[in-house]
């Protein structure tokens, strides 16, 4: 099942392909200000920055998907595929853009690897019967890992895609947590789900483990650990579960877990610029991003609408508003 906890989605790129499209007055005096406004000819679902140039996917209620590649000065579709099924995330690697797809007929959730020059269907790769993949997605230089659903018979599964392949080589189970969020740091692997934060080896072995007593639902990567979005507090099988208002800063070197209160329940986090980014649960209606740097208290950048995804670009984020179409650059 590819559905998404949060309405929101993480969009996964390196640093290297997070290049800041030209044209903007970045960074700005604040380092929090949004810069420019761009309006869509549809509903964004998910957005990602590729060496300039932003390729969103959109859907109309009822319509059909597509992913399009959007000029960053004007806001002008350069190029636009429609997608058979409803993607769920938006990543790009090897070549390719990577988008976990709920497909109708297809149950258990579709990876379509899609060529960015053509909009051809290079792969369509799902998981070993009877098992199912999630939407979440993180790159290891020689290898695609995406998660495994959390269903009775996998709660905490890793697959590893072989790329030159286009298909599935490894399934390894995750001790300590279930497997809600993935995030890529080199050869290593973090993982967050209920109960605790891990950083795995690149064969599934537990390196570092961080309770946090409940779950966070995204994480993205620090300098030594990752930031966390913890809506939860609670055991996955029991109540009760009250809402988590926090961010979590797990850290490796040296060992430690860092909380830093917010007033909301956080939806999605980033890491860009030198700071996290937290945009708030979807029911929570705040027309707000969260900026984080160090431990100092969150900087609130106000926004016209509700926020969506965003994506990380070296100088701040670019962030998607559904209603209006319409993605902002911050920073």
């Amino acid at each position: 099942m590819l559905s998404s906890v949060v309405a929101c989605a993480v969009v996964t790129a390196t640093a290297a392909d997070a290049q800041s499209p030209s044209g903007t007055t970045c960074p700005t005096e604040t380092g929090g200000t949004v810069v420019r406004t761009l309006l869509l000819p549809g509903p964004p679902q998910q957005v990602l920055v590729r060496r300039g140039k932003l390729w969103v996917t959109l859907r109309k209620p009822h319509g059909r998907a597509r992913v399009v590649r959007v000029s960053a000065q004007s806001g002008s579709v350069e190029r636009s595929f429609p997608l058979e099924g409803v993607p769920a995330r938006l990543a790009y690697a090897f070549g390719s853009l990577w988008i976990p797809e709920e497909v109708r007929g297809e149950p258990g959730g579709t990876l379509v690897r899609l060529d960015p020059r053509s909009g051809r269907v290079l792969a369509r790769i799902h998981a070993p019967a009877p098992r199912l993949f999630v939407a979440t997605l993180a790159f290891a230089p020689n290898a695609v890992w995406i998660g495994g659903a959390d269903t009775r018979l996998d709660t905490s599964s890793v697959f590893v895609i072989d790329p030159r392949r286009n298909a599935v080589v490894r399934r390894f189970g995750v001790k300590g947590t279930t497997v809600v969020a993935l995030a890529a740091q080199g050869r290593t692997l973090w993982a967050s789900g209920w109960e605790s934060i891990v950083k795995l080896s690149p064969s599934g072995r537990v390196l570092f483990r961080q309770p946090i007593g409940g779950v966070a639902f995204s994480i993205a990567p620090a300098p030594d650990g990752v930031w966390g979005a913890q809506q939860l507090f609670g055991h996955k099988y029991g109540k009760p579960q009250p809402r988590a208002r926090r961010l979590v800063r797990v850290s490796t070197r040296p060992r430690r877990l860092v909380v830093v209160p917010l007033d909301a329940t956080p939806g999605v986090v980033v890491s860009a610029a030198g700071a996290a980014w937290v945009v708030f649960f979807p029911d929570q209606r705040r027309r707000a991003v969260l900026r984080v740097v160090g431990t100092s208290a969150p900087e609130e950048v106000p926004l016209a609408s509700a926020p969506g995804a965003f994506a990380p670009a070296p100088d701040g984020v670019w962030v998607a508003a559904r209603y209006p179409g319409a993605l902002s650059k911050i920073c």
